[in-house]
């Protein structure tokens, strides 16, 4: 599987709705969006011994033991330390990873590197050079980015996302693409034409029958999850048989079926078939079967343990996404580490009691205080 270390993947958006994601409702800044309100800080060269710490490496939890940053990668050698910290016997976790964000600005890079993400995945990218300052910000979140979505004409995509005209697929050909949206035809092209050019594509479906037309496509992830039907078993196992993974917002699922308003805008109509608890018995029904389920703005993912929680957020988009120099908490990899006060296996909220946030071997020092 290829890196998404440049334009990564295509975003095909099969919606018969569009969801409740930031893009949708374009960006008017106040001020300067590539501004940043903190300072850039230097590459990190010291080295820090943390003490007597619980690790979860990302797999398995380990009994209490010293961990070094050496610059910007876990090291291994803790002489000549510069700086000691006492664990206190607290939690250490790899740096998150939030598989589906729409960042656009960078004062949302500091928002996610304040509640403890250390690398999010940019679901779409309209401004090329924007996006490219985004992935160069030194002691923030790590940005990967997809590019222009295929969207189709007359979609609620369409409706609400500020994309010019000239940018929305309108023939097979182009094989750059949603009821009303794109057909099976054009969703095959698009899933081919991407790898076909050694890059993963990542498919947009929240409605049942988009959603099979992902899983019909190969394509490699499918975002957002679908609540007016029960997911049908055949396609669960497809799915899995397929080696597709599932990215499924149920934060923002919950917020799109509860709040009127909210489904006005996006659907242009108050009225739903569509419900949460069928959102969440979906997603159930894909971690059961063994379809993988990794984070993407979720508070949670239904039927998950603790622990195939935090999996689902640090090791497994990792490796799903062939991000080979994090996820985990090994020596070599990026320090991309964030210590808790509290047990998160006890409760997984207690991920929101953050005592440090380090990307890439530089603490960010403006933590949120959720605890």
């Amino acid at each position: 599987m290829v890196s998404f270390r440049d334009v990564l993947f295509t975003q095909v958006s099969l919606l018969q709705g569009a969801l409740a994601c930031g893009f949708h409702a374009g960006l008017s800044p106040a001020e300067n969006p590539l501004l940043r309100r903190s300072t850039v800080p230097d590459l990190p060269t010291k080295k820090i011994l943390i003490q007597n710490v619980r690790v979860f490496d990302g797999h398995v939890i380990l009994p209490p033991r010293d961990i070094v940053i050496d610059g910007s990668i876990i090291g291994n050698d803790s002489s000549d330390s510069d700086e000691i910290i006492d664990g206190h016997h607290d939690f250490l976790i790899p740096g998150p990873i939030d598989s589906h964000t729409h960042v656009q600005q960078i004062s949302h890079m500091e928002d996610l590197s304040r509640y403890e993400v250390t690398t999010a995945f940019n679901m779409n990218c309209l401004n090329f050079t924007n996006c490219e300052i985004f992935k160069s910000q030194v002691g923030l979140t790590s940005i990967f980015t997809a590019g222009v979505p295929i969207i189709a004409p007359n979609s609620d995509h369409a409706r609400t996302t500020p994309i010019p005209k000239s940018m929305l697929i309108t023939d097979l050909s182009q094989a750059e693409f949603e009821e009303n949206g794109p057909t099976q035809e054009m969703q095959d092209a698009a899933v081919r034409a991407s790898h076909s050019r050694g890059m993963q594509s990542s498919t947009h479906a929240s409605w049942g029958i988009p959603y099979q037309q992902a899983i019909q496509s190969k394509t490699d992830s499918i975002h957002h999850i679908f609540g007016e039907s029960l997911f049908a078993k055949k396609w669960l196992l497809r799915m899995k048989a397929q080696g597709q993974f599932s990215v499924t917002i149920l934060t923002v699922m919950w917020y799109g079926s509860e709040n009127p308003i909210v489904r006005e805008y996006l659907h242009g109509t108050t009225e739903t078939s569509q419900t949460y608890p069928i959102y969440r018995e979906n997603v159930k029904r894909l971690h059961e079967v063994g379809v993988r389920v990794v984070a993407g703005t979720d508070a949670f993912e239904a039927g998950m343990k603790e622990i195939e929680a935090l999996r689902a957020a640090t090791s497994l988009p990792a490796e799903l996404c062939s991000l080979s120099d994090r996820g985990v908490i090994a020596p070599g990899r990026r320090a991309d580490l964030i210590p808790l006060n509290s047990d998160p296996f006890v409760n997984i909220s207690n991920t929101k009691d953050i005592n440090r946030v380090w990307i890439q071997g530089i603490e960010y020092t403006d933590v949120a205080k959720l605890a």
